[in-house]
């Protein structure tokens, strides 16, 4: 399923919620067959709320080349945070932004 291995900070494993990991993983590795992705990769999580449902708001981008997409899924408790994703050509290391 995932390309190349993925790294952790133990910040993120404890603030991100798991099924909200795999889907940062799976946005990640669907990029790989893509060409022009940068080697930092940005996700602002947030929280949204429409007719009294949650949302997890995702917005992931990277600057060269400058790219953005927005995603909204349905989810009861979503998070704020700032997630980095650093391709180090051989895996992935995920951590928060703070810990950048």
């Amino acid at each position: 399923m995932f390309h190349d291995p993925q790294y952790m900070t133990t910040k993120f494993i404890n603030k991100i919620p798991y099924l909200i990991q795999l889907l940062l993983f799976q946005m990640i590795d669907s990029l790989k067959v893509k060409s022009d992705v940068d080697y930092l990769q940005i996700f602002i999580l947030s929280a949204e709320t429409h007719d009294g449902r949650a949302f997890q708001k995702i917005v992931h981008s990277q600057e060269q080349p400058p790219k953005s997409k927005t995603y909204l899924i349905p989810y009861p408790s979503p998070v704020t945070a700032k997630v980095y994703a650093i391709d180090d050509k051989d895996h992935y290391t995920f951590l928060l932004a703070e810990e950048y």
